[in-house]
């Protein structure tokens, strides 16, 4: 697989914004390049970070309850048993503070330093009872998933 010096770039700037996870909330950290991009997952006891750059792709950052057995998943296992609930760290802001991050599609498919930004930004404020395993905030959000889920069920 051919890894572009964009990737390598990219991936050096992230892990750059990120590793305040590992300082501050004793996460460990495993980075692989994938076709078309990248992955870097972070977890500490309790929960599962992943931030995901895939070309063609919005530029996103992942929480879930750590699940059992293996973390981070190996590529391919996203699907299989145990299911690994993974929620969007802007809708964590959303759910806290009632507003998201708006940006446009350029920002968001471009890996724009302000949408990086705002992602670890998410998980310094809004996530961080997340990253502690605060399970009323887990609670909320499926809650807020399933409510999504029916609104779009129902049109």
């Amino acid at each position: 697989m051919t890894v572009h010096l964009w990737e390598r770039e990219l991936r050096a700037r992230c892990e750059a914004e990120f590793d305040f996870l590992v300082v501050e909330y004793g996460c460990r950290r495993r980075g692989r390049f994938c076709s078309g991009g990248f992955e870097i997952f972070y977890w500490n006891g309790t929960t599962g970070v992943r931030v995901k750059v895939e070309y063609r792709e919005e530029f996103t950052v992942l929480l879930c309850p750590l699940p059992e057995g293996r973390f981070p998943p190996r590529i391919g296992e996203y699907d299989r048993q145990p299911r690994i609930e993974w929620h969007d760290a802007f809708d964590v802001v959303k759910l806290v503070t009632g507003r998201r991050p708006r940006f446009d599609r350029r920002q968001l498919y471009g890996n724009h330093p302000a949408v990086i930004a705002a992602y670890a930004d998410a998980l310094r404020g809004p996530g961080q009872a997340l990253l502690r395993g605060e399970a009323e905030l887990w609670a909320r959000l499926r809650r807020q998933i399933r409510a999504r889920i029916g609104y779009w069920r129902s049109r």
